[in-house]
């Protein structure tokens, strides 16, 4: 979030009213996106996905990073989740 009038980048909590100036510019973006992919409990044929950067401790010393798929089925009644 920015803070127009003072021009500064600002925390804020997505559940309450808590704000704190960043210490830094960097911003993270979360996007999420569909998929046709059958759950794996209940077989709804659409789940959510989004991708998280992870390091490996065996890559960590060559420099090397890891992708995470994380999915949540669509499915209201079900919302199961599950990663590869």
């Amino acid at each position: 979030m920015e803070d127009k009038e003072q021009s500064i980048l600002l925390y804020a909590c997505r559940n309450c009213d808590h704000q704190e100036a960043a210490d830094n510019n960097c911003v993270y973006r979360n996007e999420v996106h569909h998929s046709t992919v059958l759950c794996t409990k209940c077989q709804h044929g659409e789940a959510v996905f989004f991708q998280v950067n992870h390091y490996l401790k065996e890559a960590t010393a060559k420099g090397e990073e890891g992708m995470t798929l994380f999915f949540v089925c669509y499915n209201p009644n079900c919302s199961h989740r599950w990663r590869e």
